[in-house]
């Protein structure tokens, strides 16, 4: 991706404006949620978090792609392993399997960082 110096590359605006930062932002409050239940001891509000994280996720994999190869390499993972973790949170909450439920927001948590350094890395190329 080229611009000139300053000048954000217009495909990056159009990713972001087009969708991409809705996605990215929602991602984030959704692992958010998911993390604050799991501090919460689960239950309901944890199960609806995690299922919530699923549905977005799935949304956010079928939103075009990040047009920048490593930002978008990042991205796919950030997006893999929410998918997973969001998944098995739903499944260890409806088992009521605390140490399922652990390890996927272990996992929420990993992905949540990631996905926070695809942001760091959009808002850089974006200036």
């Amino acid at each position: 991706m080229s611009g000139a110096p300053g000048t954000a590359p217009p495909a990056l605006v159009n990713w972001l404006q087009g969708g991409g930062l809705q996605q990215t932002s929602g991602l984030l409050a959704d692992s958010s949620q998911v993390l604050a239940g799991r501090s919460n001891s689960g239950g309901p509000n944890l199960a609806n978090a995690c299922e919530s994280l699923a549905k977005n996720v799935r949304a956010a994999k079928a939103y075009q792609p990040i047009p920048d190869e490593t930002t978008q390499r990042a991205w796919a993972g950030a997006l893999a392993g929410f998918d997973h973790g969001a998944a098995e949170c739903v499944t260890g909450t409806k088992a009521n399997n605390a140490g399922q439920i652990s390890s996927a927001t272990k996992e929420i948590g990993t992905s949540s960082e990631a996905l926070k350094q695809v942001m760091t890395r959009l808002s850089d190329l974006a200036r």
